[in-house]
């Protein structure tokens, strides 16, 4: 069964605008982003802990507007598979 996390780390990686090349790589964003979403954050949000993860793990800031899209295909996702759930 896939996880959320597996779910994520798929996106993420489609996305793939920063150097991980190691599945270890991912776990820090994946964690914090998951999280955030669990939190119920906003496309805002959710993009800053995008950026901030890519300051503070990768020693890039990540292109901004990048970050905002793939901010919002989490969130469409996240939302629709709520909606499925219920």
């Amino acid at each position: 069964m896939t996880t959320v996390e597996d779910q994520i780390r798929a996106m993420l990686k489609t996305w793939n605008r920063f150097p991980a090349t190691d599945e270890a790589d991912f776990n820090c964003l994946v964690r914090e982003v998951s999280e955030a979403l669990n939190r119920g954050t906003d496309q805002k949000e959710l993009a800053l802990v995008i950026h901030n993860e890519f300051y503070s793990h990768f020693g890039t800031q990540g292109p901004r507007g990048d970050v905002q899209d793939v901010a919002e295909e989490i969130l469409v996702w996240w939302e629709t598979r709520r909606e499925d759930s219920s």
